[in-house]
């Protein structure tokens, strides 16, 4: 799942990941209502939790596009 502040860009926002196997929609929904209560700066649109949450996610995209282009170190984890 991913919320994003109306208008923003995608590394802006919040995303919730995990296995859920076979769980319906309306569980689903039920886990994120109670994930984004939990914080609830996603729900008012606060601007300061939306850009604290952009920063590494900024970071980490320039990283792999630096990488990919040939002028960075690999990013992210790697397998022995």
């Amino acid at each position: 799942m991913d919320a994003f502040r109306a208008g923003s860009e995608r590394p802006d926002g919040c995303s919730y990941t995990g296995i859920v196997g076979r769980a319906p929609l309306g569980r689903l929904l039920e886990i994120a209502l109670v994930r984004m209560r939990g914080e609830s700066e996603i729900l008012s649109g606060d601007p300061d939790f939306y850009q604290a949450v952009a920063r590494p996610n900024r970071a980490r995209a320039h990283a792999m596009t630096e990488y990919y282009a040939g002028r960075g170190p690999r990013t992210g984890r790697h397998l022995p």
